[in-house]
């Protein structure tokens, strides 16, 4: 039984992080959206309403797949990079009912009070900050002490994850904007791609070599 919640954890893992991926694609190609709250943002907002809140309801379901995935391995494993991931998806998942549960009712009356709008975007902000903070702290950790990747990847993934962080404390002491940051958006794709993937390598469905050469696994391996 722990073997199949192990496997059904790495699939969840993966899969949903895929799904982030999809949502990140959807929200630089499709919604387009500024960061900052504002009248265009907001009418943009409004009129595409139907996509935007799909997006998010798309994203939710990959975050909370995450979440519930990285719990599991924190529990199993007792490691804190895992809990690190675990505690940081929790912190995501509230900006979304900010964001579907109170985007539209402030969008209906920015003309009359454009605070409540602003307020909401800046919360909403703010929780994307704290959460992609520990997120990317503890995917940091998890990916230098991995014993499942090659040294070299060991260090690349995890100086990544390093660089990505750097950007959100940034953010978060106020000294840039996520406009000032917008080499996040060409990373980020690929970077949680590569976090999908570490969770098939993490239940044995890919495996490394001695030689560094990748291949797919006879059968599965414990966690690592």
């Amino acid at each position: 039984m722990k073997s199949n919640n192990i496997n059904i954890a790495g699939w969840l893992w993966s899969v949903s992080t895929i799904i982030v991926v999809i949502a990140i694609m959807l929200y630089v190609f499709a919604y387009r959206g500024s960061m900052d709250a504002g009248a265009d943002k907001t009418a943009h907002l409004m009129a595409i309403w139907p996509l935007a809140s799909g997006m998010w309801r798309l994203e939710f379901i990959g975050v909370c797949g995450m979440a519930i995935a990285g719990g599991y391995f924190a529990l199993v494993e007792k490691s804190l990079g895992w809990l690190t991931v675990f505690i940081g998806q929790l912190i995501t998942i509230i900006m979304y009912a900010i964001m579907l549960g109170g985007y539209p009712i402030a969008g209906e009356v920015y003309e009359e009070t454009p605070a409540i709008m602003e307020a909401l975007n800046n919360i909403a902000i703010q929780l994307f900050t704290y959460g992609n903070l520990l997120l990317l702290a503890g995917l940091a950790g998890i990916f230098f002490s991995s014993k499942i990747l090659p040294k070299w990847l060991s260090l690349a993934s995890g100086a990544l994850a390093i660089l990505m962080m750097c950007n959100f404390a940034g953010i978060f002491f106020g000294w840039i904007t996520f406009g000032d940051i917008l080499i996040l958006e060409m990373m980020a794709p690929f970077f949680f791609l590569f976090t999908a993937f570490y969770g098939l390598l993490k239940i044995g469905i890919f495996r490394f070599s001695m030689n560094n050469k990748l291949g797919m696994a006879e059968s599965n391996s414990t966690l690592h």
